[in-house]
């Protein structure tokens, strides 16, 4: 079907060595509450935030939420199934992976 998996195991490689990854990982990332129940709030470098995407994975890998425009408001995830997600946040070439526990 429509499955979409993730490698979370994926690494930035730049020709021009390790010193460049920095400048593709977004910095200053904060998620919480982390445990979460409803709502999950999200705190990113200034500037990134209007335009970031946020996508949600199970442990399997599997998509289960995508949001185009985080904005200042948190994201709903009152209706996840109790257990262990990752996420990622991308804004043009920068992008921070992380993992949460919905409780």
């Amino acid at each position: 079907g429509n499955t979409q998996l993730i490698d979370f195991t994926q690494q930035v490689v730049d020709s021009n060595g390790p010193t460049a990854i920095s400048e593709y990982v977004i910095s200053d990332v904060n998620v919480y509450p982390n445990p979460v129940h409803d709502l999950l709030s999200i705190d990113i470098e200034k500037g990134i935030l209007i335009n970031a995407k946020l996508t949600i994975y199970n442990v399997s890998g599997h998509l289960i939420q995508s949001h185009n425009e985080i904005g200042n408001s948190p994201i709903v995830v009152s209706s996840l199934v109790n257990g262990v997600y990752f996420y990622s946040i991308s804004s043009g070439q920068k992008i921070s992976y992380g993992k949460f526990i919905k409780q």
